[in-house]
């Protein structure tokens, strides 16, 4: 008994011919959208290394000026806006310019062997990045053994201005610090007028 052989539609095979090209393209659209997800993601993490990393190198060259006896690095990875505080003061300091007059007390005075960044972390918004340490200071005798060890609370405020990352606040306190035995606070008094 002779098989009969079904014919194919021609509108299927017009059908088929239509369909093949639209999946195609389709499936590339598809792949080029994760391609370009993929791409984003990978370069937001590679900006936000890029931007760690360079914060860090600001802040540690710095420091290592510092630890030598110059304080002039400081200065030069800070904004003109900056604000500063420390324990030795009692009134922040405001400005590039007030902020370099305090460092020129530091010139050549400072040098210590030791220098350690503890659990360094950065937190960025947008323009602005909020890095926070410890910080440990270690004066160190020929031999090697320890005179002095100081550890350090640290904040830093970096913004990116002019695509550059400037420090605009700079915080540091003592790790454990001691309420002082007495404080002294100016109190205005206004005299009464004679009569």
């Amino acid at each position: 008994m002779n098989k009969r052989k079904r014919k194919r539609h021609p509108a299927n095979h017009f059908r088929l011919i239509h369909i093949f090209p639209v999946l195609f393209i389709l499936s590339l659209g598809i792949s080029a959208f994760f391609g370009i997800v993929s791409a984003d993601k990978i370069l937001a993490g590679k900006e936000a290394i890029s931007m760690e990393e360079t914060i860090m190198s600001l802040e540690k060259g710095a420091m290592k000026r510092w630890q030598n006896g110059d304080p002039w690095g400081w200065a030069e990875i800070s904004a003109q806006e900056v604000t500063y505080i420390d324990p030795g003061i009692t009134k922040h300091i405001e400005g590039l310019e007030e902020y370099k007059k305090y460092l020129q007390q530091f010139e050549e005075k400072i040098n210590y062997q030791g220098s350690e960044f503890i659990n360094p972390k950065i937190a960025r918004h947008d323009k602005m990045a909020v890095l926070t340490y410890n910080y440990e200071s270690t004066k160190t005798e020929t031999d090697g053994s320890i005179i002095d060890q100081t550890l350090w609370n640290t904040t830093e405020v970096y913004c990116l201005l002019d695509g550059q990352w400037k420090i605009i606040h700079t915080h540091w306190s003592f790790t454990k610090q001691k309420l002082p035995q007495h404080t002294e606070v100016p109190i205005l008094v206004e005299k009464s007028p004679k009569t």
